[in-house]
């Protein structure tokens, strides 16, 4: 009876040390060339502060995201026309988890912005947020992978810290 018991907490032992240390194995890394739509997006950013900042999240909680060939793209007025400017990613983006970028001093305009997260090239947005006071004629239309949404430019409420 003994032996019985034993074999068996043997076997569950090694059954979880097994699971437990190759659990990430079979875990892939992205890449901006696979579709990261519904997987990445920018969860946090700052055109208040020096150095502003992007937040990116990552919500699959099997897979990292290798940045080296991402973006984050800022569309906003420039005048009476649009201007465009890109930061080119760098790391690793964790399963489940956040990585923060700087940018340029005064990247952000304060009266808003388009900010979308992309491939290297901009063929391929995954996720884009807008904010500011724009009024809705003034949507601007971003192609986010295979779909065109309206993103309308309202102000966005301040973040309460706890």
């Amino acid at each position: 009876m003994f032996k019985k018991i034993t074999s068996f907490f043997l076997v569950l032992l090694f059954s979880l040390f097994i699971s437990t240390s190759f659990s990430n194995v079979f875990a892939a890394t992205l890449t901006c060339s696979d579709d990261l739509t519904g997987k990445v997006f920018i969860s946090e950013f700052s055109s208040a502060t020096n150095p502003e900042w992007v937040e990116l999240m990552n919500i699959d909680a099997d897979n990292s995201v290798d940045l080296s060939n991402c973006r984050i793209a800022i569309l906003q007025r420039s005048g009476s026309g649009l201007s465009s400017v890109a930061k080119t990613l760098t790391g690793s983006l964790p399963r489940g988890g956040f990585l923060t970028f700087s940018l340029d001093y005064e990247s952000l305009d304060d009266a808003g912005a388009v900010l979308s997260f992309q491939d290297s090239t901009g063929t391929n947005t995954y996720y884009a947020v807008s904010y500011g006071s724009y009024t809705p004629a003034q949507t601007v239309h971003v192609a986010v992978r295979h779909q065109v949404v309206s993103l309308p430019k309202y102000p966005m409420e301040p973040e309460v810290g706890i």
